[in-house]
Protein backbone atom coordinates (compact mmCIF):
# COMPACT_ATOMS: atom_id res chain seq x y z
CA UNK A 1 0.00 0.00 0.00
CA UNK A 2 0.72 3.40 -0.51
CA UNK A 3 0.11 6.11 2.51
CA UNK A 4 -0.64 9.75 1.20
CA UNK A 5 -0.61 12.27 3.36
CA UNK A 6 -3.29 15.16 2.91
CA UNK A 7 -3.01 18.08 5.19
CA UNK A 8 -6.11 20.45 4.75
CA UNK A 9 -5.86 24.39 6.17
CA UNK A 10 -9.01 26.52 6.15
CA UNK A 11 -7.09 29.57 5.02
CA UNK A 12 -6.85 27.54 1.53
CA UNK A 13 -4.34 25.77 0.30
CA UNK A 14 -3.92 26.94 -3.39
CA UNK A 15 -2.42 29.52 -5.46
CA UNK A 16 -4.50 32.96 -6.51
CA UNK A 17 -3.27 34.61 -9.59
CA UNK A 18 -4.75 38.18 -10.57
CA UNK A 19 -3.95 41.21 -13.24
CA UNK A 20 -4.80 43.38 -10.04
CA UNK A 21 -3.09 44.07 -7.03
CA UNK A 22 -3.37 42.41 -3.75
CA UNK A 23 -2.37 42.25 -0.08
CA UNK A 24 0.58 39.86 0.87
CA UNK A 25 1.72 39.52 -2.97
CA UNK A 26 4.19 39.06 -5.32
CA UNK A 27 4.15 40.50 -9.08
CA UNK A 28 5.14 37.77 -11.23
CA UNK A 29 5.07 37.87 -15.19
CA UNK A 30 2.13 40.76 -15.16
CA UNK A 31 0.10 38.65 -12.85
CA UNK A 32 0.10 39.17 -8.84
CA UNK A 33 0.19 35.81 -7.59
CA UNK A 34 -0.49 35.47 -3.52
CA UNK A 35 1.74 33.33 -1.15
CA UNK A 36 -0.19 30.73 0.70
CA UNK A 37 2.88 30.25 3.21
CA UNK A 38 0.94 30.70 6.39
CA UNK A 39 -0.96 27.33 6.96
CA UNK A 40 1.55 26.96 9.38
CA UNK A 41 -1.61 24.68 11.41
CA UNK A 42 -3.10 22.16 9.14
CA UNK A 43 -5.19 18.86 9.64
CA UNK A 44 -3.83 15.55 8.20
CA UNK A 45 -5.51 12.76 6.92
CA UNK A 46 -3.57 9.37 5.66
CA UNK A 47 -5.29 8.03 2.61
CA UNK A 48 -4.08 4.73 1.62
CA UNK A 49 -3.95 3.57 -2.13
CA UNK A 50 -2.90 0.50 -4.27
CA UNK A 51 -2.38 1.17 -7.42
CA UNK A 52 -1.08 4.55 -9.89
CA UNK A 53 -5.06 4.31 -11.45
CA UNK A 54 -5.69 5.07 -7.64
CA UNK A 55 -3.46 7.64 -7.23
CA UNK A 56 -4.76 9.44 -11.00
CA UNK A 57 -8.36 9.16 -9.12
CA UNK A 58 -7.42 10.77 -5.76
CA UNK A 59 -5.04 13.62 -7.50
CA UNK A 60 -8.23 14.45 -10.06
CA UNK A 61 -10.42 14.95 -6.77
CA UNK A 62 -7.52 16.89 -4.93
CA UNK A 63 -7.44 19.63 -7.92
CA UNK A 64 -11.18 20.52 -6.97
CA UNK A 65 -10.05 20.92 -3.12
CA UNK A 66 -8.62 24.43 -2.33
CA UNK A 67 -8.21 23.63 0.60
CA UNK A 68 -6.54 20.53 0.55
CA UNK A 69 -2.72 19.41 -0.35
CA UNK A 70 -0.29 16.39 0.17
CA UNK A 71 2.93 16.46 1.77
CA UNK A 72 5.67 13.96 1.06
CA UNK A 73 5.89 12.60 4.42
CA UNK A 74 5.24 10.50 7.01
CA UNK A 75 2.52 11.30 9.34
CA UNK A 76 1.83 10.29 13.23
CA UNK A 77 -1.10 7.77 13.80
CA UNK A 78 -4.57 8.83 13.23
CA UNK A 79 -5.84 12.29 12.41
CA UNK A 80 -3.90 15.03 13.14
CA UNK A 81 -5.54 18.00 14.35
CA UNK A 82 -4.20 21.62 14.45
CA UNK A 83 -0.84 20.47 14.27
CA UNK A 84 2.26 22.45 12.79
CA UNK A 85 4.20 21.42 9.84
CA UNK A 86 7.40 20.18 11.66
CA UNK A 87 10.01 17.01 12.25
CA UNK A 88 11.61 18.30 15.18
CA UNK A 89 10.97 17.82 18.62
CA UNK A 90 9.44 14.64 20.45
CA UNK A 91 6.07 15.45 19.57
CA UNK A 92 6.81 16.45 15.84
CA UNK A 93 3.77 15.37 13.47
CA UNK A 94 5.30 14.20 10.50
CA UNK A 95 9.18 12.79 10.03
CA UNK A 96 11.56 11.70 6.78
CA UNK A 97 11.74 8.23 5.86
CA UNK A 98 11.32 5.73 2.79
CA UNK A 99 8.33 7.18 0.98
CA UNK A 100 7.08 4.72 -1.70
CA UNK A 101 6.14 7.68 -3.96
CA UNK A 102 7.62 11.12 -5.42
CA UNK A 103 6.45 14.35 -6.99
CA UNK A 104 9.18 15.81 -9.21
CA UNK A 105 8.51 19.60 -9.94
CA UNK A 106 9.52 19.89 -14.09
CA UNK A 107 9.32 24.16 -13.36
CA UNK A 108 11.59 26.06 -16.20
CA UNK A 109 12.44 23.77 -19.17
CA UNK A 110 12.20 25.13 -22.86
CA UNK A 111 9.00 24.06 -25.03
CA UNK A 112 9.14 24.60 -28.67
CA UNK A 113 6.91 26.86 -30.30
CA UNK A 114 3.45 24.70 -31.99
CA UNK A 115 3.27 22.23 -29.07
CA UNK A 116 -0.13 21.98 -27.77
CA UNK A 117 -1.33 20.96 -24.50
CA UNK A 118 -1.69 17.44 -24.96
CA UNK A 119 1.84 16.48 -25.78
CA UNK A 120 3.69 18.59 -23.32
CA UNK A 121 3.65 15.88 -20.71
CA UNK A 122 4.83 12.62 -22.62
CA UNK A 123 7.37 15.67 -24.81
CA UNK A 124 9.00 16.93 -21.30
CA UNK A 125 9.75 12.97 -20.55
CA UNK A 126 12.68 13.41 -22.44
CA UNK A 127 14.29 15.71 -19.69
CA UNK A 128 13.83 12.38 -17.14
CA UNK A 129 16.27 10.08 -16.57
CA UNK A 130 15.79 6.90 -19.44
CA UNK A 131 14.60 4.64 -16.22
CA UNK A 132 12.06 6.86 -16.18
CA UNK A 133 10.18 6.00 -20.31
CA UNK A 134 8.35 3.27 -19.42
CA UNK A 135 6.76 3.95 -16.24
CA UNK A 136 3.32 5.08 -15.63
CA UNK A 137 2.23 8.16 -14.23
CA UNK A 138 -0.04 11.62 -13.75
CA UNK A 139 0.89 14.27 -14.80
CA UNK A 140 -0.52 17.40 -13.26
CA UNK A 141 0.05 21.22 -14.96
CA UNK A 142 1.06 23.84 -12.48
CA UNK A 143 -0.87 26.44 -11.29
CA UNK A 144 1.26 28.84 -13.70
CA UNK A 145 1.13 26.85 -16.80
CA UNK A 146 0.49 28.23 -19.95
CA UNK A 147 0.53 31.87 -18.85
CA UNK A 148 3.93 32.46 -20.72
CA UNK A 149 2.20 30.91 -24.12
CA UNK A 150 3.50 27.08 -23.60
CA UNK A 151 7.32 28.53 -23.58
CA UNK A 152 8.18 26.78 -20.52
CA UNK A 153 7.01 23.36 -18.53
CA UNK A 154 5.22 24.09 -15.69
CA UNK A 155 4.99 20.41 -14.82
CA UNK A 156 4.47 17.53 -11.74
CA UNK A 157 5.09 14.70 -12.32
CA UNK A 158 3.51 11.61 -9.83
CA UNK A 159 5.46 8.39 -9.76
CA UNK A 160 5.14 5.02 -7.80
CA UNK A 161 8.27 3.49 -6.41
CA UNK A 162 9.22 -0.05 -6.18
CA UNK A 163 11.16 0.55 -2.93
CA UNK A 164 11.02 3.79 -0.76
CA UNK A 165 13.27 6.56 -0.60
CA UNK A 166 14.12 9.70 2.00
CA UNK A 167 13.39 13.01 1.10
CA UNK A 168 17.28 13.45 1.67
CA UNK A 169 18.18 10.70 -0.81
CA UNK A 170 15.96 12.59 -2.89
CA UNK A 171 17.57 15.97 -3.19
CA UNK A 172 20.60 14.10 -3.00
CA UNK A 173 19.22 12.29 -6.70
CA UNK A 174 18.11 15.99 -7.36
CA UNK A 175 21.47 17.32 -7.46
CA UNK A 176 22.71 15.15 -10.48
CA UNK A 177 19.67 16.26 -12.01
CA UNK A 178 18.58 19.65 -11.65
CA UNK A 179 16.50 20.41 -14.24
CA UNK A 180 14.13 19.47 -11.56
CA UNK A 181 12.87 21.57 -8.07
CA UNK A 182 13.80 20.35 -5.20
CA UNK A 183 11.51 22.42 -3.20
CA UNK A 184 8.82 19.78 -2.90
CA UNK A 185 11.11 17.02 -1.44
CA UNK A 186 11.55 19.39 1.86
CA UNK A 187 9.48 17.46 4.59
CA UNK A 188 7.00 19.88 5.50
CA UNK A 189 6.75 21.30 2.64
CA UNK A 190 3.10 21.64 0.69
CA UNK A 191 2.54 19.92 -2.70
CA UNK A 192 -0.22 21.87 -3.96
CA UNK A 193 -2.92 19.66 -6.15
CA UNK A 194 -5.93 22.29 -6.34
CA UNK A 195 -6.52 24.49 -9.90
CA UNK A 196 -5.60 28.22 -9.28
CA UNK A 197 -8.30 30.68 -8.15
CA UNK A 198 -8.22 33.28 -10.69
CA UNK A 199 -9.40 37.13 -10.42
CA UNK A 200 -9.39 40.12 -11.81
CA UNK A 201 -9.47 39.68 -15.37
CA UNK A 202 -7.98 36.66 -15.41
CA UNK A 203 -11.30 35.18 -13.98
CA UNK A 204 -12.69 34.19 -17.14
CA UNK A 205 -9.64 32.60 -18.86
CA UNK A 206 -8.90 29.41 -19.58
CA UNK A 207 -5.34 28.04 -20.08
CA UNK A 208 -4.82 24.44 -19.11
CA UNK A 209 -8.16 22.47 -20.33
CA UNK A 210 -7.28 19.58 -18.73
CA UNK A 211 -4.75 20.07 -15.25
CA UNK A 212 -4.33 16.35 -14.19
CA UNK A 213 -3.76 13.76 -17.01
CA UNK A 214 -2.78 9.87 -16.57
CA UNK A 215 -0.31 7.72 -18.57
CA UNK A 216 -0.25 3.77 -18.31
CA UNK A 217 2.59 2.78 -19.18
CA UNK A 218 4.60 -1.41 -19.37
CA UNK A 219 5.70 -0.77 -15.78
CA UNK A 220 3.71 0.95 -13.21
CA UNK A 221 6.82 1.57 -10.72
CA UNK A 222 9.45 3.28 -11.21
CA UNK A 223 12.99 2.55 -9.38
CA UNK A 224 15.43 5.33 -9.04
CA UNK A 225 18.79 4.86 -9.02
CA UNK A 226 20.08 7.23 -5.95
CA UNK A 227 23.84 8.31 -5.70
CA UNK A 228 25.84 7.48 -2.98
CA UNK A 229 27.60 10.30 -2.37
CA UNK A 230 28.70 13.42 -4.74
CA UNK A 231 31.69 12.95 -6.85
CA UNK A 232 33.66 15.46 -5.65
CA UNK A 233 32.86 14.16 -2.55
CA UNK A 234 33.83 10.68 -2.93
CA UNK A 235 37.22 11.59 -4.41
CA UNK A 236 37.67 13.90 -1.81
CA UNK A 237 37.31 10.66 0.75
CA UNK A 238 39.96 8.84 -1.55
CA UNK A 239 43.24 11.32 -1.99
CA UNK A 240 41.98 12.01 -5.37
CA UNK A 241 40.52 15.80 -5.22
CA UNK A 242 42.64 18.87 -5.98
CA UNK A 243 41.52 22.41 -7.29
CA UNK A 244 43.43 21.80 -10.58
CA UNK A 245 42.37 18.19 -11.10
CA UNK A 246 38.93 19.46 -11.04
CA UNK A 247 39.40 22.53 -13.05
CA UNK A 248 42.20 21.24 -16.08
CA UNK A 249 39.64 20.84 -18.60
CA UNK A 250 39.14 16.81 -18.17
CA UNK A 251 37.05 16.64 -15.62
CA UNK A 252 34.18 15.39 -17.83
CA UNK A 253 36.74 11.86 -18.40
CA UNK A 254 35.94 11.25 -14.69
CA UNK A 255 32.03 11.09 -15.38
CA UNK A 256 32.34 9.64 -19.09
CA UNK A 257 35.16 6.75 -17.48
CA UNK A 258 31.71 5.62 -15.23
CA UNK A 259 29.77 4.75 -17.93
CA UNK A 260 28.99 1.29 -17.41
CA UNK A 261 26.34 -1.15 -19.47
CA UNK A 262 23.61 -0.41 -16.89
CA UNK A 263 24.35 2.98 -16.45
CA UNK A 264 25.07 5.42 -19.27
CA UNK A 265 22.41 8.97 -18.30
CA UNK A 266 23.35 9.66 -15.33
CA UNK A 267 27.12 10.29 -16.17
CA UNK A 268 26.99 11.36 -19.70
CA UNK A 269 24.58 14.37 -18.65
CA UNK A 270 27.24 15.26 -15.56
CA UNK A 271 30.20 15.22 -18.31
CA UNK A 272 28.01 17.35 -20.49
CA UNK A 273 27.69 19.63 -17.31
CA UNK A 274 31.13 19.83 -16.69
CA UNK A 275 32.42 19.70 -20.44
CA UNK A 276 30.13 22.90 -20.96
CA UNK A 277 31.02 24.77 -17.85
CA UNK A 278 34.94 24.75 -18.68
CA UNK A 279 34.41 25.53 -22.61
CA UNK A 280 31.16 27.39 -22.88
CA UNK A 281 30.75 28.55 -26.57
CA UNK A 282 34.26 27.00 -27.41
CA UNK A 283 32.75 23.42 -26.60
CA UNK A 284 33.46 21.04 -29.61
CA UNK A 285 30.41 18.37 -29.33
CA UNK A 286 31.47 16.58 -32.46
CA UNK A 287 34.45 15.35 -30.25
CA UNK A 288 32.15 14.59 -27.00
CA UNK A 289 29.81 12.51 -28.66
CA UNK A 290 32.66 10.16 -30.02
CA UNK A 291 34.34 10.40 -27.08
CA UNK A 292 31.33 8.62 -25.14
CA UNK A 293 30.52 6.56 -28.17
CA UNK A 294 33.79 5.28 -27.50
CA UNK A 295 33.29 4.59 -23.59
CA UNK A 296 30.19 2.98 -24.45
CA UNK A 297 31.47 0.32 -27.08
CA UNK A 298 34.41 -0.20 -24.81
CA UNK A 299 32.31 -1.61 -21.95
CA UNK A 300 29.77 -3.28 -24.44
CA UNK A 301 26.80 -0.92 -23.82
CA UNK A 302 23.35 -2.82 -25.77
CA UNK A 303 22.95 0.84 -27.28
CA UNK A 304 26.33 1.94 -28.20
CA UNK A 305 25.82 3.90 -31.54
CA UNK A 306 25.82 7.33 -32.68
CA UNK A 307 21.92 7.94 -33.06
CA UNK A 308 21.85 6.93 -29.28
CA UNK A 309 24.28 9.27 -28.30
CA UNK A 310 23.18 11.82 -30.43
CA UNK A 311 19.57 11.63 -29.16
CA UNK A 312 21.15 11.66 -25.52
CA UNK A 313 23.57 14.69 -26.07
CA UNK A 314 20.99 16.83 -28.07
CA UNK A 315 18.60 16.60 -25.00
CA UNK A 316 21.05 17.05 -22.34
CA UNK A 317 21.87 20.40 -24.42
CA UNK A 318 18.70 22.13 -23.36
CA UNK A 319 19.26 21.54 -19.88
CA UNK A 320 22.99 22.72 -19.99
CA UNK A 321 22.23 25.31 -21.65
CA UNK A 322 19.89 26.68 -18.72
CA UNK A 323 21.36 25.71 -16.08
CA UNK A 324 24.93 25.72 -16.69
CA UNK A 325 27.37 28.90 -16.01
CA UNK A 326 30.34 28.64 -18.50
CA UNK A 327 33.16 30.27 -17.14
CA UNK A 328 34.05 32.14 -20.93
CA UNK A 329 30.57 32.47 -21.73
CA UNK A 330 29.01 35.18 -24.22
CA UNK A 331 26.18 37.39 -23.36
CA UNK A 332 23.37 35.63 -25.12
CA UNK A 333 23.14 38.54 -28.25
CA UNK A 334 26.14 37.45 -28.82
CA UNK A 335 26.49 33.63 -28.53
CA UNK A 336 23.11 33.75 -30.64
CA UNK A 337 25.41 35.57 -33.54
CA UNK A 338 28.44 33.91 -33.08
CA UNK A 339 26.70 30.42 -33.31
CA UNK A 340 24.70 31.76 -36.17
CA UNK A 341 21.79 30.31 -35.31
CA UNK A 342 19.46 30.01 -32.07
CA UNK A 343 20.29 26.61 -32.08
CA UNK A 344 19.06 25.90 -28.51
CA UNK A 345 15.54 26.39 -30.27
CA UNK A 346 16.28 24.23 -33.26
CA UNK A 347 17.18 21.27 -30.46
CA UNK A 348 13.87 21.44 -28.63
CA UNK A 349 12.20 21.62 -32.08
CA UNK A 350 13.85 18.50 -32.79
CA UNK A 351 12.91 17.05 -30.09
CA UNK A 352 9.29 17.39 -30.38
CA UNK A 353 9.45 16.15 -34.28
CA UNK A 354 11.07 13.29 -32.50
CA UNK A 355 8.05 12.64 -30.10
CA UNK A 356 5.54 13.13 -33.05
CA UNK A 357 7.31 10.69 -35.18
CA UNK A 358 6.68 8.30 -32.47
CA UNK A 359 3.21 8.66 -31.99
Amino acid sequence: MYKIPIIKSEHGLYKELSSEYMEDALFWQGMWVTSYQKNFYVDCTTIEISSIEEFYELLSELDKMPNEAIMRAIAGEGELTNVTRRTTGEDAPFSDGKINWVCIDLDSCDLPEGIIEEEIPEFCMYYFPEYFHNVSYVAQFSNRAGFDGWKQAKMHYWFLLDEGVTNDELKRWQTHNKQFDPSVFKTVQPIYTSAPKQSGSLKELEVVKQRVRFYKKEKDTVHIDIPEESLMSAAAMNGEYSESNYNNGEKFMRFIDQITTSGAHEYTKSAVASYYTKYGVNCDWNHFKNVVLARMQAVGHPRANMQTVNDEVEGLLIWARRVGQPHNHLPYDQWILQEGNNSHTATVAKLLNKYREKK
